[in-house]
């Protein structure tokens, strides 16, 4: 509660945190709007002509199809690049904000074009990786998840004698996934406030910090995800465009901009504890 108590208090007191994350959340809500990703999956997903499972399994066979491989390699590392680009861009001026004003910082100017040239190289290589071993984790944990999909998709089409064991190997599945992602976004986020407090070894100080706090971190990010995911139930809920674009802004300008100082200010207060 502490650590969340003091991210509200320096959004309150630097509310110009909140009108950088706006800005970035109006551009990403408005590019996603029109981004041609998820009707081209639903339109695959039609060609198919099979179940959701069936599916899953047909876009698995196209992302490691041989002659593919290549073409989906060099798409996703020029794609992270894009992104670690602007993120370091973005992001190393306005952690160094968030950073300096949980510090208690005296307030002074340009604080943003200091933190963009003394973290920009920082940001931008965390990015890269974090993004990289993102694509590489997705990845394997849909080839890890087949043998679940194959065998509730035998149970479902008529082979009752699997079910007890499709239940088993699907709960098996789910939580391997769930801690799987929840290991790797604990590390990945704390990185980024290690890389600005310390000189060097800044994951290797990520890690033991998220050790050390695993559980707290957990629960803190499982709330987030919680709320994240029933704003998306009731946005359901919204007929009208323009007014879900603009809930949809709101939402994420305030959800983005917590979590992060959240980040920074758990990794204070947490630390200051271990010490």
């Amino acid at each position: 509660m502490l650590a969340l108590e003091k991210a509200i208090s320096a959004i309150l007191r630097r509310p110009f945190i909140l009108l950088l994350f706006g800005v970035v959340t109006l551009i990403v809500t408005a590019i996603n709007r029109f981004n041609p990703i998820v009707p081209i999956l639903r339109g695959l997903d039609s060609i198919t002509e099979g179940s959701f499972i069936e599916s899953i399994v047909s876009y698995l066979q196209v992302i490691l199809d041989p002659s593919i491989v290549p073409v989906f390699a060099g798409f996703v590392v020029a794609f992270c690049i894009v992104i670690s680009l602007l993120a370091g861009l973005f992001f190393s001026g306005c952690f160094n904000i968030i950073n300096n004003e949980l510090a208690n910082k005296q307030k002074k100017k340009g604080e943003y074009v200091t933190g963009l040239k003394k973290y920009f190289g920082r940001i931008f290589l965390i990015t890269l990786r974090s993004l990289i071993v993102a694509f590489l984790l997705v990845v394997f944990m849909l080839v890890a998840s087949v043998p679940a999909i194959v065998i509730t998709n035998a149970s479902i089409t008529g082979r009752s004698e699997l079910i007890i064991p499709a239940v088993f190997v699907d709960v098996l599945t789910v939580l391997v996934i769930l801690f799987g992602f929840m290991f790797f976004r604990a590390y990945v986020f704390f990185w980024y406030p290690a890389a600005l407090n310390s000189e060097k070894k800044y994951f290797a100080q990520s890690r033991r910090f998220v050790d050390r706090h695993f559980w707290s971190i957990a629960a803190s990010i499982l709330i987030f995800d919680l709320a994240f995911v029933l704003f998306e139930y009731l946005c359901t809920y919204i007929s009208q465009s323009l007014l879900y674009f603009f809930v949809n802004w709101i939402f994420y300008t305030v959800f983005f901009t917590l979590l992060v100082t959240y980040i920074f200010s758990a990794y204070k207060v947490y630390g200051s504890k271990s010490k």
